[in-house]
């Protein structure tokens, strides 16, 4: 008698008294509310009883039915065998009972019951939601005979976290991919181009502008020896131009071909700071282009890092542009200067040695006095002299 407290339907099935199982089931709606729902204890109906009550309840008291399912906690090791009795008339409400137990791990998590529910009704919400939340058990199995090439892309396009896509990806063996980027999304876009399985072709890169245009610069550092011998058959945006510039991933030359796709009439300021920055020699017309754009104290990075870009019957006007102790150096005859020792001043002195430009720069320290303390003091300085400029 105890079993009537905790599965009283199953105990009057098993009891095979038909005229009390008939007159059950005559009242079946009053006896699943009074009796099925009403009594607290009754929760652990057997799954038998479950499918004939659903069988029985389904379509007119389809509300009901899912109440006995909040209710009683059966897990369903066959998710063929939900609802296998109901008729082709009810087959939305099928749809709901399956969709029912994906949402509230009513089902063993097993690969054939997550193909069947794809089978029979694609990949739904519910679906993709299942797969995340037991991702890590189904790739357990991911030798599974039963996984089909169909089941392996629909689960590229489902709707599921970043998290859950990566590990799918990272685990199973793809074709290299081949459908349009809208397919995927911005974030499937990025993963994919992340974990290099994003193949890098022109079709992708111009179709990337519109779809997730953010990512270019990762999916061109991604691939980057194909995204250079491409350069001359894509289009580049001033944006992604200074990305580039700036990226560790570009050896000197690359960039020197990245930054020949730039217009230098559109040439802006920022572009202009990063080109200040670039230690190898540019393109002149692009160095010209931002010592104009630039403010002062910018130049001076651009002149140490381009001067072997200028012949040195150029630089007295650069000097002449620059704070007026740099006017030592704008008169090619013979003479000494001197300058406050700098990290910048010994590097600009030494590649003016290596242009000849001048003769020596060498490191003091003199003595100076302090005004304020009336002392004299130590002043850190380099001297040298200026070469002759024979015509």
């Amino acid at each position: 008698m105890n079993a009537l407290k905790y599965k009283h339907y199953t105990s009057v099935l098993n009891l095979g008294y038909q005229p009390l199982i008939d007159y059950v089931q005559d009242y079946f709606v009053e006896y699943i509310t009074n009796i099925v729902l009403a009594v607290d204890t009754n929760e652990n109906e057997e799954l038998n009883a479950l499918e004939d009550i659903i069988e029985r309840l389904m379509p007119e008291s389809e509300e009901l039915c899912f109440e006995v399912l909040e209710k009683e906690k059966v897990v369903w090791d066959d998710i063929k065998f939900c609802c296998k009795g109901v008729s082709e008339e009810v087959a939305q409400s099928k749809k709901k009972m399956w969709d029912f137990l994906l949402s509230h791990s009513r089902l063993r998590c097993t690969w054939e019951n997550f193909i069947a529910y794809y089978e029979q009704y694609g990949s739904e919400a519910c679906w993709a939601e299942y797969f995340d939340e037991n991702i890590d058990f189904l790739l357990n199995d991911i030798d599974n005979p039963v996984i089909t090439d169909e089941i392996l892309s629909a689960l590229i396009f489902a709707d599921i976290t970043e998290e859950s896509f990566r590990k799918y990806i990272s685990s199973v063996k793809l074709e290299p991919y081949g459908e349009s980027l809208t397919k995927l999304g911005k974030m499937k876009i990025k993963v994919m181009i992340e974990e290099d399985l994003l193949p890098y072709n022109i079709s992708f890169w111009d179709e990337m502008d519109d779809t997730a245009s953010e990512y270019r610069v990762l999916y061109a550092e991604r691939n980057k020896d194909a995204f250079v011998a491409s350069l001359d058959d894509i289009a580049l945006k001033d944006n992604e131009i200074n990305s580039l510039l700036q990226s560790k991933v570009f050896a000197s030359q690359e960039k020197k071909q990245i930054l020949s796709k730039l217009d230098v009439t559109i040439l802006g300021k920022e572009t202009a700071k990063i080109i200040k920055e670039l230690n190898f020699t540019i393109n002149r017309v692009y160095t010209d282009t931002a010592w104009n754009i630039l403010e002062e104290d910018d130049r001076y990075a651009l002149l140490l890092n381009q001067l072997d870009a200028y012949k040195n019957e150029e630089l007295p006007d650069l000097f002449a542009e620059l704070a007026s102790v740099y006017h030592q150096l704008i008169e090619r005859t013979r003479h000494k200067f001197k300058f406050a020792y700098s990290d910048y001043n010994k590097k600009l002195f030494d590649k003016l040695i290596q242009k000849d430009y001048i003769t020596s720069a060498e490191e003091e320290w003199i003595e100076k006095e302090d005004d304020k303390l009336f002392h004299m003091g130590k002043e850190h300085v380099i001297t040298g002299y200026v070469k002759q400029f024979k015509v």
